[in-house]
């Protein structure tokens, strides 16, 4: 999972049993999925999304039509921007039962998770901004604010407290408005981490002296006015708590330099590297990060890029044994004190943090382990397919494996993803002139363009009819 709470599209083939080639048939076809994307153009798929596509593959199982399946799936659930909807007019009607049967309905069909972030934040932030235009009072604001910080925490107490060092959640001094910082630490306890949630408006050092008292880890200030942050001086969170992250409507990357703090857009999304600590560097494409042998001290997690798991075969070719994604963990041989086994090269440039796995709580290393088992289904579902089967549909599955990762991007020329020949062949056990004489076959039939470690994808319907020949076969 790259964020909380957003799949790609690999994952959702491993989770689903749905193969991608499936999943972008049902997209152009039939309008669903709806996967978001990423400014690379790579696929991410809301955690709603992928329920409903679980659901779908078990009336597919009973006989349904895949048509039919997914209108009854969709016919089930009301979209979640029509159920928020309902939920801000009915706050806005003061007609609190009815917001609650609504809310109590999103938590059913959205989970927890997903009412907080498709229903309660645009609710909020559409209240908020119909107050700011003075379409709506300041009671009609004061019920709503009521109502919502009465659901969220209640969600935080489901959520419960996990054990480990502590971040400290709270609002700037002066800022009134709680229930982002609410949300924030609902969503961050949702990821396994032990948000405390303080309340609103707490003085700085109060706050800094409650972090040194508890050791914390870090602290998250999400503030919604601007005014919050400009009254305070230069770097006066620097110093606060070994990390301080701030986010919020109020603000942004410039102020939070200036005061001393780390800006993160998604404050709930933050993930374990931003607010634990660690060594965060910086890799140019085909920098390796460890060799195969190396003593094993550091757990990395990847927080941009593409990052790939080679192994040197005794005829000195290297084969790709896996393809680290954002949110995944690597180098676990750390975990056993080992040496690395295999070695670990950037694809893309990228961005890796450092963890010492003797430091982690049992919290973090718990959440290393479900992330590892959601890359070993990935491996066996999707990417032992790359070793299998003719050599072409291979290629063609690879090359589509890739447009949905941080290797993908788009220009004048169109869709393309940045890989080599080389490295064509080591993730599809093949040899480098193999892999050069089918793509020429396929550029001459207008399947793909190539450039020096580009490959152009242009026709998309193409390669997937070739990707899908390689699951036929194996």
């Amino acid at each position: 999972m790259t964020r909380s709470g957003a799949y790609t599209i690999a994952e959702v083939e491993a989770i689903t049993g749905l193969s991608a080639h499936v999943l972008r048939q049902w997209e152009r076809r039939y309008g669903f999925p709806r996967p978001e994307r990423t400014p690379g153009g790579h696929r991410l798929y809301r955690e709603e999304e992928v329920e409903a596509l679980k659901r779908i593959r078990r009336l597919l199982e009973e006989g349904a039509t895949p048509q039919a399946a997914i209108r009854r799936v969709l016919a089930e659930g009301a979209r979640p921007e029509a159920l928020a909807e309902a939920v801000r007019a009915a706050l806005l009607a003061a007609d609190l039962p009815q917001a609650e049967a609504l809310f109590r309905r999103g938590v059913r069909l959205l989970g927890p998770e997903g009412v907080v972030r498709e229903v309660l934040v645009p609710v909020l932030r559409g209240i908020g901004e119909a107050w700011h235009r003075g379409e709506v009072s300041v009671a009609q604001e004061h019920l709503a604010s009521t109502f919502l910080r009465a659901r969220l925490q209640e969600l935080l107490d489901l959520a419960g407290y996990p054990q480990g060092t502590p971040i400290l959640v709270t609002t700037p001094p002066g800022e009134r408005h709680e229930i982002g910082a609410m949300m924030a630490a609902y969503l961050l306890r949702r990821q396994g981490l032990p948000a405390l949630y303080l309340g609103p408006d707490t003085p700085l050092p109060d706050l800094k002296a409650l972090a040194q008292a508890l050791g914390a880890r870090g602290v998250v200030l999400s503030a919604l006015l601007v005014e919050s942050l400009r009254a305070l001086p230069d770097g006066a969170l620097a110093g606060v708590a070994p990390r301080v992250a701030l986010g919020g409507a109020g603000a942004t990357a410039e102020e939070a330099k200036r005061l001393g703090a780390l800006y993160v857009e998604d404050l709930g999304g933050a993930s374990p590297g931003v607010l634990g600590g660690g060594s965060m560097k910086r890799m140019g494409r085909k920098e390796i990060v460890y060799l195969a042998g190396d003593p094993a001290h550091t757990l990395y997690r990847l927080e941009s890029g593409l990052v790939r798991i080679v192994e040197l075969l005794p005829d000195g070719r290297t084969l790709t044994l896996r393809h680290v994604l954002p949110g995944d963990y690597f180098g676990e041989e750390a975990l056993e004190g080992k040496r690395h086994r295999y070695a670990a090269e950037a694809m893309t440039e990228a961005v890796v943090q450092g963890f010492d796995p003797r430091r982690m709580d049992h919290e973090a290393l718990h959440q290393v382990a479900r992330n590892l088992a959601r890359q070993m289904r990935r491996v066996l579902a999707y990417e032992t397919h790359l070793q299998t089967g003719e050599l072409r549909s291979r290629i063609a599955r690879y090359l589509l494996f890739l447009a949905d990762t941080p290797a993908s991007f788009r220009d004048e020329g169109g869709l393309y993803v940045t890989v080599s020949h080389e490295e064509i062949a080591d993730a599809t056990a093949s040899t480098r002139e193999s892999v050069s004489k089918l793509l020429s076959d396929m550029r001459r039939e207008g399947l793909i363009a190539t450039a020096y470690r580009k490959v152009y994808l242009l026709d998309l319907e193409g390669l997937e009819a070739e990707a899908q020949s390689a699951l036929e076969a194996a």
